[in-house]
């Protein structure tokens, strides 16, 4: 059984995830839309997220519910879609991938390089 001072301070570290999820969130939905990370939480403040989000579930299911059907079929396809975007990690690892492929084809001489001066100035004149 947890002491007061541990409970306290599982109290204090779930507050301070949240305020972190919360900017996390924030940023994801802004850049990426890729999912947290899963957060690891002691004792008492693993119970209080667990019933924070079946609370958090519960809100949504209702007010999804109160959806007409077709506002509900898009919510629908939209939860659907995210579930097959990639995670942040696999985004990374797709672009090692392909920056590791473009590398070969370079120095086998499949392809060839341009020079900075010229990209810069074929930039410029795209915005301009």
């Amino acid at each position: 059984m947890e002491d007061a001072k541990g409970r306290e301070i599982c109290h204090l570290k779930l507050t301070r995830v949240r305020k972190k999820l919360s900017q996390s969130e924030l940023a994801e939905r802004r850049f990426c839309c890729a999912p947290s990370p899963p957060i690891k939480l002691c004792g008492s403040a693993r119970d209080d997220r667990r019933k924070y989000m079946a609370q958090k579930i519960d809100e949504v299911t209702m007010a999804a519910l109160d959806l007409s059907i077709e506002e509900r079929a898009q919510l629908a396809g939209k939860l659907l879609l995210s579930l097959d975007e990639p995670s942040e990690s696999e985004v990374e690892n797709l672009w090692l991938e392909e920056a590791e492929r473009r590398l070969k084809e370079f120095h086998e001489g499949s392809v060839r390089g341009i020079p900075a001066d010229d990209v810069f100035r074929r930039a410029m004149d795209d915005i301009s």
